[in-house]
């Protein structure tokens, strides 16, 4: 276990960096994503979107679909899309939150 924030490894020395829920606890969510990107040659995130459902919106330290389309592009969903489903998003060389 490390902190998102510095991870301790070297540059690009990993393949892929796969996030998946921890993004929207975060403090600071340009710099893990930096940090995401500055350890992996390509970055994935995987967030549950918050949506217009009473109980989704609740969540408010989920993103929200323009969040994430911010960092990069759609690679897939998981459950319904825009409804209740979490969106996998390949992120860009200088996405930010």
């Amino acid at each position: 276990m490390c902190d998102a924030h510095n991870l301790p490894f070297k540059n690009k020395v990993f393949d892929v960096v796969f996030e998946s829920g921890v993004l929207a606890y975060c403090k600071d969510k340009n710099r893990v994503l930096g940090e995401m990107q500055r350890v992996g040659k390509k970055v994935l995130v995987s967030e549950p979107l918050r949506t217009f459902f009473p109980h989704r919106r609740r969540r408010k330290h989920w993103l929200q679909l323009k969040e994430l389309l911010k960092i990069g592009r759609i690679r897939g969903f998981i459950g319904i899309p825009f409804l209740s489903g979490t969106c996998i998003v390949e992120v860009d060389i200088n996405g930010k939150v």
